[in-house]
């Protein structure tokens, strides 16, 4: 049975295994986060040893054409690339909902350190904690000076061998994909409820959308519109390597075509030298070590993730995400995303429906990546042999038939769940269906004031009257959510409930609630007098 087919069959087993148990699978959460953490373990030694070597190999010619003509058609196509997902929460239909606690809601934000996030005092601790950008920045600048060493090719075979050697230590933790992928379905969908489904399938369908307008029109469009190559002939030439790159889920192993049929192209199509046609073989590897258009647009995960959790991103806060996100992303995709909810105070718990939909959406984010990969390696040739056709009239169309059709899809699936499939607001019935933590003290609650204690005298300690009394006489607020209120089974609950319930079984006491009102002069009348001993709401 093929791996493909196996991690198929795993999730579905683990989806219908997670509805039908609901919560009591919720124990498979330490399996997929273990193994999380192996995928993550390899993620950045990787990149590390693989941007070195991989930059450190070139000539030095070589080396300037990546970086200054190459570089910017990859600029380019990630504008194309970050514009789509900064735009694909246009999709998202208008949500009423509500926030529940999260600890990254109490915890004061820490301020943005740019020189500390980019800029590595201790490449060894950037390593250690994880810091990506960092990271990249230092792999990138060892690589460029490896360059000039004229006896480099010694310490490149080292870096390659290493490479290989992290790489296997990565596939040996892929033929667990299956089990983790199976705990992981089962756990969140045994512990997501029936909106958050509805809310998760607005991102699979918009996002699918989305990457396959990339895939289909925006980037292939720019070849036709940029070179002589049309728009058909290159997915004639490509549509094998495409299909196959988006039903494997892997891009690594479609290079070899990718470059073959960039080649093909190129001599065929655009009137240059021979020897020009093999420059893909040479900008693909090297572009290989960036971040793709695909994982470009997973960016847009933290924004859904930030409307799913009713943490919305401000506008004036997108430019940070498109710049930090860009450069986390030449890491891990599982390591980024994780970063970037912490980064922006998104709940964490977000990245299990990251995963759970990542097994859908991998597959369209790696037919990003395989035309990605496609046009770099021939606009990046055109570039370096001056065949790039500047066309405003042709550079008009394309950017209007782009507009139009981004408004078409985002404004569709928009419409389209803002009518069929909206989102029901229900965190009232949430709030209402809320039961108290602990166990509870003997209790009586009044709706009604009750009569003062018989008996009370002002001239004892409080303290001993209840313990005497064996009951502690407490006030509450009605309806003053979330400290006490009454939930839909008519019980009294909520935080200061809660306490209240925590300091008479301290006491050893039973409860009577009974109900105040904020006017502070009768309220101080009532502390002082025989109605009650305290009073708890907000």
């Amino acid at each position: 049975m093929s791996s493909s087919r196996k991690i198929l069959i795993a999730t579905v087993a683990g989806i219908l295994l997670g509805v039908f148990l609901g919560e009591r699978v919720s124990f498979l959460s330490y399996v997929s986060t273990g193994y999380i953490r192996l995928l993550q373990m390899t993620v950045l030694p990787y990149v590390t040893v693989s941007l070195i070597a991989g930059i450190g190999s070139l000539k030095l010619d070589q080396a300037r054409v990546l970086g200054m003509k190459v570089g910017l058609i990859l600029l380019l196509i990630w504008s194309l690339a970050l514009g789509t997902a900064l735009l694909l929460p246009l999709a998202f239909p208008p949500l009423e909902a509500a926030s529940f606690f999260s600890t990254t809601l109490v915890e004061p934000p820490e301020p943005f350190d740019f020189i500390g996030l980019y800029i590595p005092s201790n490449p060894f601790s950037s390593l250690a904690n994880g810091v990506v950008p960092a990271v990249v920045l230092f792999s990138v600048i060892l690589g460029v000076a490896i360059i000039g060493l004229p006896e480099k090719q010694q310490l490149i075979d080292v870096l390659a061998a290493a490479g290989k050697a992290v790489s296997r230590v990565a596939r040996l933790v892929s033929h667990l994909t299956p089990i983790g992928l199976f705990a992981i379905a089962a756990s969140t969908a045994g512990t997501v409820q029936l909106e958050e489904l509805q809310r998760l399938q607005i991102y699979l369908v918009a996002y699918g959308a989305t990457a396959l307008l990339l895939a289909l029109w925006v980037l292939p469009g720019l070849v036709s519109t940029l070179t002589p190559i049309g728009y058909r002939q290159i997915f004639s030439a490509t549509q094998e390597a495409l299909i196959t790159a988006f039903f494997i889920g892997d891009l690594f192993i479609v290079l070899p075509i990718l470059m073959e049929r960039s080649r093909a192209l190129l001599e065929e199509h655009v009137a240059i030298a021979p020897e020009a046609g093999s420059l893909p073989e040479i900008i693909i590897p090297a572009g290989f070590n960036f971040p793709h258009a695909g994982k470009v647009l997973s960016l847009s995960f933290i924004l859904f993730a930030g409307w799913y959790a009713n943490s919305d991103l401000g506008i004036e806060q997108y430019p940070q995400l498109a710049f930090v996100g860009l450069f986390s992303f030449f890491g891990s995709l599982n390591i980024a995303v994780p970063y970037l909810l912490d980064l922006f105070r998104i709940p964490a718990d977000t990245f299990h429906l990251f995963l759970a939909a990542g097994v859908i959406n991998s597959r369209f984010g790696t037919l990003v990546a395989a035309v990605h990969t496609l046009v770099l390696g021939l606009l990046g040739a055109c570039a370096v042999t001056g065949a790039l056709r500047l066309s405003p009239r042709r550079i008009a169309r394309y950017a209007l038939v782009t507009a139009l059709l981004g408004s078409l899809v985002i404004g569709g699936t928009r419409a389209f769940f803002s009518t069929f499939a909206r989102p029901e607001y229900d965190a009232d019935e949430v709030v209402a269906g809320m039961q108290l933590l602990s166990a509870q003290q003997p209790t009586i609650v009044h709706r009604d004031p009750p009569a003062n204690r018989v008996g009370f005298d002002p001239s004892r300690s409080q303290l001993d009257l209840v313990r005497e009394n064996r009951v502690l006489r407490v006030g509450y607020l009605e309806d003053s959510l979330p400290y006490a209120f009454f939930n839909s089974a008519g019980d009294l609950v909520g935080f200061d409930v809660e306490m209240a319930h925590a300091f008479a079984r301290e006491l050893g006491v039973g409860v009577v609630f009974v109900p105040v009102t904020r006017e502070l002069g009768r309220l101080r009348e009532e502390l002082a007098g025989a109605y009650c001993d305290l009073v708890m709401s907000g």
